[in-house]
């Protein structure tokens, strides 16, 4: 490391300890009740359940000031009109100081104090279907991560929003705490679930995926003892198998980098787009068909409720090709 590499790191070293000072001064004022700040993603942009609720809290509760904190490298990822502050500021750490409202979907980092009279709500980002947090001692692969920290940013949360019963179990093994947990479903997939053909198309044409083409949307999740992302399979042939009215689209996870652009005509890198969200709505949603629609309802009259016919349904949803292919 040349002098100038030294001075650098020094510079950003002092940067921190100052700001951090300061972040500890401001505890020492009242809070803001009015005060909300919102966070994704370690500081990655504008998106998932914290932008569900942010946008929700705008329009429910206009006397609360939300702020996004972002990190400078992924500031224009912020919609045009949301107030913003660059994580490592003044402003940054003045926000944190004195917010009653603090939303994430990660943790915040170590140096923020639970102040009495805050509220720390927890909204998570997927499904556990793997091992996390504190169950992640178990397995050598995983010993990255410091599991200490994670208990302690647990016990900040007052609220741990959770998408549906399996999450719940999950996360309170996975991140044990004190909090109070809110099986309420992500706040994200409103959007899924009150989407129609017009937006599905919207969702589609600004993807430039042409009419008439079928896209398979493959997003796998991050494996802690893969240093890097890499396809499980040949994405191109399997693009070649699915045949010319098919599209493949690649989504690596936030903590790899993008997979690169394929030369093959019908596979495309996606990592990059901000919302999972538009990628569903443009991939694996549609409306059933007059037909499917017959058919459900056919089922549901003849079941012994309509709760057991609803149920039916489901796991005949559940178990199609199609599901299992695009889930």
């Amino acid at each position: 490391m040349n002098i100038w590499h030294q001075a650098v790191r020094l510079l950003r070293l002092t940067a921190r300890a100052a700001g951090r000072a300061y972040y500890h001064a401001c505890r020492t004022l009242p809070l803001d009740a009015n005060l909300a700040v919102f966070a994704s993603y370690w500081y990655r942009g504008y998106s998932c359940n914290p932008a569900a609720i942010y946008e929700e809290v705008r329009e429910l509760a206009p006397s609360v000031r939300g702020v996004w904190i972002v990190d400078r490298r992924h500031r224009s990822r912020v919609p045009a009109g949301v107030p913003v502050v660059v994580a490592g500021s003044l402003a940054y750490y003045r926000a944190l100081a004195r917010a009653t409202w603090l939303v994430n979907n990660v943790n915040f980092p170590g140096f923020v104090v639970k102040r009495r009279g805050s509220i720390h709500v927890q909204t998570h980002h997927g499904t556990p279907v793997k091992v996390m947090g504190v169950e992640q001692a178990r397995f050598p692969a995983t010993q990255r991560t410091d599991l200490t920290a994670v208990v302690r940013g647990c016990a900040r949360w007052d609220y741990s929003i959770t998408s549906n019963a399996h999450s719940t179990k999950v996360w309170k093994r996975s991140y044990p705490g004190r909090y109070k947990t809110l099986e309420y479903g992500y706040p994200r997939n409103d959007r899924l679930a009150l989407a129609g053909p017009a937006e599905y198309a919207a969702s589609r044409a600004r993807l430039r995926i042409e009419p008439g083409t079928t896209v398979v949307l493959y997003a796998p999740t991050h494996r802690d003892h893969r240093a890097g992302f890499r396809p499980l399979f040949d994405t191109e042939e399997f693009a070649d198998a699915l045949g010319s009215d098919h599209l493949v689209l690649v989504r690596s996870h936030y903590l790899y980098a993008p997979s690169g652009e394929s030369t093959h005509p019908r596979v495309g890198d996606v990592s990059a787009h901000p919302s999972i969200e538009e990628l569903f709505l443009a991939t694996v949603s549609r409306l059933p068909t007059s037909d499917e629609r017959e058919a459900c309802l056919k089922f549901m009259q003849s079941a012994e409720s309509p709760e057991k016919g609803l149920q039916g349904v489901l796991w005949g949803l559940l178990n199609t090709r199609e599901f299992l292919l695009q889930h």
